[in-house]
């Protein structure tokens, strides 16, 4: 059984083409307020990003298959620092990014303005998706509370950036089967925690991996970076 298992891992992260989708929270170690456990160092968040600077491409592109072997980045809950730290580092060099918003903590401590918001949904480098209203975790939601956050996050973002909204990231990574139901109804594609590259095997449209870029899993997650950024280059 232990054979097998190595088998099949080896297959999903080494033998298929693969393209990835980094996930990150707060891009610094010490930010003016602390809304996420997970964070990375800035100097260490620039590092990361240049180092894959010619392999980036949109969400779009790496999920709907247009490109092959590329890396998309994306950021949770809307963090006041991927507007005033990631954004202006990220728009210097012309990288393509994805922010899932909660909506109810816009205009609040510790998270993007409304108008901040608005700002990045202007720019086509960004494309913005709902991670809900509140954060709280769907599994322990009910039925109704559940389509409130899922169709009430849509309607605000829509309202407020005039575009269509197809993405969904998972509060805190977590979904059951009716979760997964009510998703397919209000959105075309949902990304979840799950640490695999994303390929024929891992890339169901509504648990799309992604791989949480933070101090303590950068180093194991650069060496699956790098076999994209080599097969790339390989390919020409």
């Amino acid at each position: 059984m232990g054979a097998v298992r190595k088998i099949a891992k080896k297959l999903i992260y080494h033998t298929l083409p693969a393209s990835h989708i980094m996930m990150f929270h707060h891009i610094t170690a010490q930010p003016d307020v602390q809304k996420s456990g997970c964070l990375i160092d800035h100097e260490r968040f620039k590092e990361i990003v240049l180092r894959y600077k010619d392999h980036y491409a949109t969400l779009d592109e790496v999920v709907k298959g247009k490109k092959k072997n590329k890396i998309a980045i994306t950021f949770d809950d809307g963090l006041s620092d991927l507007y005033t730290m990631a954004y202006p580092f990220l728009k210097e060099h012309n990288i393509p990014f994805t922010a899932f918003i909660l909506t109810d903590m816009l205009d609040t401590p510790g998270y993007i303005t409304t108008e901040q918001l608005q700002s990045l949904s202007k720019d086509p480098l960004v494309t913005v998706g709902s991670h809900g209203v509140t954060h709280r975790i769907f599994t322990e939601l009910s039925y109704d509370q559940k389509v409130y956050e899922l169709a009430e996050s849509k309607k605000i973002l829509q309202k407020l950036t005039g575009q269509e909204i197809e993405y969904f990231a998972y509060s805190h990574g977590q979904y059951n089967k009716e979760t997964l139901k009510l998703v397919k109804k209000q959105y075309e594609y949902a990304v979840s925690t799950k640490g695999f590259p994303l390929n024929i095997l891992t890339g169901r449209k509504y648990l799309l991996p992604r791989l949480n870029i933070e101090e303590e899993t950068y180093g194991r997650f650069i060496k699956l970076l790098d076999e994209t950024v080599k097969k790339t280059k390989c390919k020409g």
